[in-house]
Formats: structure tokens, sequence, C-alpha cells
């Protein structure tokens, strides 16, 4: 989570109101922004297209931890991402994919996709690890990934190695060989890991999946296995997603899961997940995530208001909550 901002302690009243006050600003820039988002960017007779997406957002939060109070507002920043997709032939595309705030490059890599499903992708990209992994940020329903979003695999989802796919009208099937630590490093052993998918279509808006990962960590080599599973059920306005996993890290074992509802209006969007890891020890307390929120969206996806509120406790230790106001603008 991030707390980065000026904590402002006993001023939740006064938090709160300036807050509301923003709320009819964002309505109004929305507005604004609305006319030159309506089209689509592309460059060199259709060849290089340009996609991207900013989030701007503002929260007031509370957390409390054995007995003291922090109270927050907090305007950030907590997307900027920018992309390029090349079309070099018919089936060969390259990929960029950017994060403007941190300056580091997320997806760099080279896809051959043939007209009978099969595809190769090499290069740096997000393994296939769940219906929330594999969400691009613009459709998230809630502005951001699940809580089990990290514990796919290590240091991320996304790594360096190869990809073979294939999607049939009733399948897809994944599997990557990749170094195992994570994006923009090298490998730190003399292992390769494994990570797959394979999902079913067995009838109309029903998708069900399993994925997982083997792989070992540093210079050790100590083991991480997961096992998930998948289920969704999108008859739409509806669109139900359902995941669980189960990660063994050296000594380490947990299990957990996330449930999300949403239904889309059109103009109005309802949505909300709760998430829980249950970690596998004597002494060792759940996490609890709870988000619900309200989209407002005047052009879809490419331009949307997020209400949000989200409760993070940690049994027994402590409990963080935030309100949100987040603007989601994409090309």
């Amino acid at each position: 989570m991030n707390r980065r901002g000026q904590f402002l302690r006993h001023q939740a009243p006064s938090a709160r109101a300036q807050a509301q006050r923003l709320t009819g600003s964002f309505i109004l820039l929305t507005v604004v922004l609305a006319a030159p988002l309506a089209a689509e960017v592309s460059f060199a007779d259709g060849r290089l297209l340009i996609d991207g997406l900013l989030w701007t957002r503002a929260d007031i939060g509370q957390s409390v931890t054995q007995g003291w109070t922090k109270t927050w507002v907090n305007f950030k920043c907590p997307a900027a991402l920018l992309g390029l997709t090349g079309k070099v032939s018919a089936v060969a595309t390259v990929r960029v994919y950017f994060d403007v705030l941190n300056r580091t490059p997320l997806d760099l890599y080279t896809q051959v996709q043939w007209p009978n499903g099969l595809s190769v992708k090499a290069g740096q990209f997000k393994l296939p690890l769940g219906f929330d992994v594999m969400a691009q940020e613009a459709e998230l329903k809630l502005g951001s990934n699940t809580f089990l979003y990290w514990y796919g695999k290590p240091v991320g989802p996304r790594d360096i190695g190869v990809l073979l796919a294939y999607d049939h009208c009733w399948l897809n099937a994944a599997a990557a060989l990749v170094n195992g630590t994570g994006p923009n490093s090298y490998d730190n052993n003399n292992y390769k890991d494994l990570g797959g998918r394979v999902e079913v279509r067995p009838v109309k808006d029903l998708r069900l999946a399993g994925n997982g990962y083997y792989g070992r960590t540093d210079s050790a080599g100590v083991q991480w296995v997961l096992l998930g599973a998948e289920a969704a059920y999108d008859p739409a306005p509806l669109a139900i997603q359902a995941e669980f996993k189960s990660l063994r890290h050296g000594t380490t074992q947990l299990v957990g899961g996330y449930f999300q509802l949403a239904y889309d209006f059109g103009l109005l969007e309802p949505a909300g997940h709760i998430d829980a890891v249950f970690p596998q020890g004597k002494d060792e307390q759940p996490d609890v995530v709870l988000t619900a929120g309200l989209n407002i969206k005047p052009l879809a996806n490419r331009l949307k208001i997020m209400l949000t509120y989200h409760l993070h406790k940690a049994v027994a230790r402590w409990t963080y909550y935030e309100y949100g106001l987040q603007l989601q603008a994409a090309l």
C-alpha cells in the first residue's frame, strides 16, 4: 500500500470535507477531457499503435495499529503508462510498454501469432497466472489489482523468457520458461522457472482455468510452488470472477483467494471484491481486504471516475481503510 504523503493526525472531519469538494472538480474535468479521447492513435499507416493510461487520485485514509491512529489526505498518480505496438508483418509484432512514473520498462517483447491460434512470445512480458494478473490496467473494475496479484511468482508477475500459447474456440493454453527474477534483471541461479495456464470455455460466458508456477529463488535455489484455480461468468451486463491460490515457498505456506462482482449499467458500474490470504503457521494471522466502488463511465474504460472504499485488516495487528476518488484516462 502506498502511504506516502503527509500524515495528518486528528484531522479526519476537515479532511473528509476537502475530499468531498474535490468530487465536483473531478466530474467537471471529465467533461472537459471527454472530446479529445474519442479516437484511436496510430501512425505509419496503422503499423504503429500508441496506447496509454493515466490514473490520478485523491484519497483520505486512516490506519490503526495497537491503539495508534494516523489519518491522511493524499493526492497522487498511481499509474502513468505508455505503450507502443509495432506491426512488423502480418503475423509479427513488437511491443514496448513503459512505466513513466518509475522510468521503467514493463513489457519488451516480440510476438509471432499465426492464424491457426498458435503464438510465440520472446522477451519481457507478464505471465498468464490468473484473470486479475492478465487484465489490462484500463479494464480493472476498481482501479487496482487484487491483494493476490503479487503472490503468483517471485518479484511480481513479469519476467524475461519465452512463452508458447495456443488459442482455440473453447481452449486457451500457455506455457512460459523464464529467469524467475522479475523484470529488467538477470538470473541469479542456474535454474529456469516454468509457469503455465489452461483455460476452457465449455459454455457461453463461462470460463474455467487452472494455473501453476514452479521455480527456485535466490542463489540457494529455494523452491517456489504455486497452484491456482479460476472461474469467471460474464453474461453481460453481469460479471463474476473468482480465483484461488496455494503457494509454498521454502518453509512458508499460504492459501488465498478473491471473489469479484460487477454490474455494468452503461454510465454507472457498481463493483466490489473481497480478498483473503491465510498463512499456514501457528502464530500467523490472515489478511482480509474488502474493496467496493462505483464507476462513472462517460466513455467506457477510456474515461471514467472511480469512487472506492478500501478496507485492509490484518487480524489482531492493524486496520487500514481508505476512501478514494480516481480519474482514469486511457488511449
